[in-house]
């Protein structure tokens, strides 16, 4: 079952493949990745590694970006 909650600003949504893309960007920022817990990912791969880890979760993604924003845990 595929259930979506939307409101005017936000989509929350569970993860699909194609957000793996959207993750590395992320997560290859060394910015980014070592304040949320996880190593900076060299490459796609390690994003869609974590992918499958997550892809059961949630994920938060502002409508007006098409982008995620974060997961819940």
């Amino acid at each position: 079952m595929n259930l979506n909650l939307v409101t005017e600003r936000l989509l929350l949504r569970r993860w699909n493949e194609k957000d793996a893309e959207d993750l590395f960007r992320y997560a290859s920022d060394s910015d980014v990745g070592p304040i949320t817990g996880w190593p900076v990912h060299q490459n796609i791969q390690e994003s869609r590694e974590v992918y499958m880890s997550i892809e059961k979760l949630p994920k938060y993604q502002l409508k007006s970006w098409q982008l995620p924003i974060g997961a819940a845990a």
